[in-house]
């Protein structure tokens, strides 16, 4: 998404295909508020700050990339040198693989 020509950018899994409606939302919201990461799914940490899987809905500290609409910044940041040493372990302890770049992208949107 660094390389995106458009200042907003929909990242999606590879097995979901929203419908146009959603999608509209998704760069209307954030439209309205450029500053946040935008998704239909959300997850806060549990008690003790332990990861849980339980949905959120509304603001979420962490939010999910299976359907995600967010300013081309954010992509930048997530890859900048700060974050290239969690991401690469991350990505190599990860089941499957690079599970958890949800996680480091909402770390970095609250730089």
């Amino acid at each position: 998404c660094q390389r995106a020509r458009h200042e907003s950018v929909l990242l999606l899994d590879d097995d979901l295909l929203p419908p146009e409606s959603t999608v509209a939302a998704l760069l209307q919201a954030k439209e309205s508020a450029p500053d946040r990461l935008h998704s239909l799914h959300g997850r806060n940490p549990a008690r003790g700050c332990t990861y849980t899987f339980d949905q959120t809905l509304g603001d979420s500290m962490i939010v999910l990339t299976k359907a995600l609409m967010a300013d081309r910044r954010f992509c930048r940041t997530f890859f900048e040198p700060d974050y290239a040493p969690l991401l690469e372990d991350m990505a190599r302890s990860a089941r499957p693989y690079w599970n958890g770049e949800d996680i480091v992208l909402s770390l970095a949107a609250t730089k």
